[in-house]
């Protein structure tokens, strides 16, 4: 397994679900989360606070990826936040099923 402790990530969607998962996964792992979130910004910042609970360093940035220009301020931003960016996940997603 690779070593992930001082390596900062981006979890795109990371609020929720797979990404929720995923984030808390690399926090355990002793890398520097970045919990995105598009519109929920209690669930990410809960999501940050389990992390930290459990011993890693995380923090929650709001952006939709859909958007050219918000998706370049989250990577910034991120960047700027921990000092660079090692790992990126692109997780978030829109599910819009009609019968």
């Amino acid at each position: 397994m690779t070593e992930l402790a001082g390596l900062t990530a981006l979890v795109t969607g990371g609020s929720r679900g797979i990404g929720r998962a995923t984030c808390l996964e690399l926090g355990l792992a002793k890398a520097n989360v970045v919990v995105n979130y598009n519109q929920n910004k209690t669930a990410a910042e809960e999501v940050v606070r389990e992390i930290i609970s459990l011993g890693g360093t995380a923090t929650a940035i709001e952006g939709d990826v859909a958007v050219q220009a918000s998706a370049q301020n989250l990577v910034k931003s991120a960047s700027e936040y921990f000092g660079g960016l090692d790992i990126l996940i692109n997780n978030a997603g829109i599910t819009r099923d009609t019968l």
